[in-house]
């Protein structure tokens, strides 16, 4: 299975890095497409095996699934001059914002996946969302395969893609601003930068498990924890008048 990827840039990078990591894609299979060749090069640095180009129509050529991962406004740049040589391949794109109609006029005879992943790609730990068009279930199978390696994916209608990308694209960021305001509540009161940061990941991704593995709603796991006059319950009433639950809410509303 031949995979050429166009843009090898901060999301298609961590996309392309994940899917190595799983070991779901060779690296003697890939193609990395980019006029940036400071880019290429650093890719092929970490994957001599790859193949690297800046002609897009020769990287496409013969592709069993080309992953366009350009901005928004590269996409007609990109795609017009390839339209013929994609062909029937699987077009996974990851331009934000660029709808389903749009690339069918770009790639009519192609299987078109319009996804929205987020950069944790890389370390196998993506929400990615889906909207699917012209497929076979074999193609199907074979895009979801390759998303399912570098974590969630779920299928959506391309009208809930706007508030998917606030919740988990914009949301990774949203969650790490919580982390980082942590880690400033923990060296104020007395940590080194160092271990508040660990104390912080740690309670972070023990909260993740405990809901997962719990599967509770996450008011249950707080009132667990909350004693009657004690300082975790202390702690939510300060954060809820100084405007916590408001100021996610509207980073995600503004967001999408």
């Amino acid at each position: 299975m031949k995979i050429t990827l166009i843009g090898s840039g901060n999301m298609g990078g961590a996309l392309l890095k994940g899917l190595i990591k799983s070991k779901k894609v060779n690296p003697a299979d890939v193609t990395v497409s980019d006029i940036n060749l400071e880019s290429l090069a650093k890719m092929q640095d970490l994957y001599p095996e790859i193949h690297t180009t800046s002609d897009n129509k020769q990287a496409v050529t013969g592709a069993n699934i080309v992953l366009l991962a350009v901005k928004p406004w590269l996409v007609k740049v990109v795609m017009e001059p390839i339209t013929e040589t994609i062909g029937k391949a699987v077009l996974i794109s990851l331009a934000a914002g660029v709808t389903i109609d749009v690339l069918r006029g770009y790639a009519p005879n192609a299987a078109i996946f319009r996804v929205i992943p987020n950069i944790a790609a890389e370390y196998l730990c993506s929400m990615s969302f889906v909207a699917v068009a012209n497929a076979s279930d074999e193609q199907k199978q074979v895009a979801f395969g390759l998303l399912g390696s570098v974590g969630n994916v779920l299928e959506i209608a391309e009208t809930q893609f706007a508030a998917a990308t606030a919740l988990s694209s914009c949301g990774i960021a949203f969650a790490m601003k919580y982390i980082r305001a942590s880690m400033i509540g923990g060296i104020t009161i007395g940590f080194s930068p160092k271990v508040a940061e660990e104390i912080v990941l740690q309670t972070v991704k023990g909260a993740v498990n405990l809901l997962e593995g719990s599967g509770n709603n996450p008011e249950v796991e707080i009132d667990k924890v909350s004693t009657p006059g004690g300082l975790t319950i202390k702690g939510l009433n300060a954060m809820d008048e100084n405007g916590f639950t408001h100021a996610v809410l509207a980073g995600i509303l503004e967001a999408k």
